[in-house]
């Protein structure tokens, strides 16, 4: 049959998809579940922030940036 490559094809494409999928509900519960944890312990911060000498941060006067988004 000319047909039987073609639909092995596609199966073969249907479960890589659905392994796909399987895989990124697993990555997003283990997510959740580590956001649950550190709500939990009433940490939401990520534990590498990296901020700004007070000098290098703009005052909020200066810092007009989201006025630009709405002109």
């Amino acid at each position: 049959m000319s047909s039987e490559p073609s639909q092995n094809h596609l199966e073969t494409g249907h479960q890589f998809i659905e392994g796909a999928i399987e895989e990124a509900i697993e990555e997003a519960d283990l997510f959740l579940t580590f956001l649950e944890e550190q709500i939990k312990l009433g940490s939401t911060a990520p534990a590498k922030t990296e901020l700004m000498p007070a000098d290098e941060q703009p005052s909020s006067l200066e810092d007009d940036t989201f006025l630009t988004d709405w002109l």
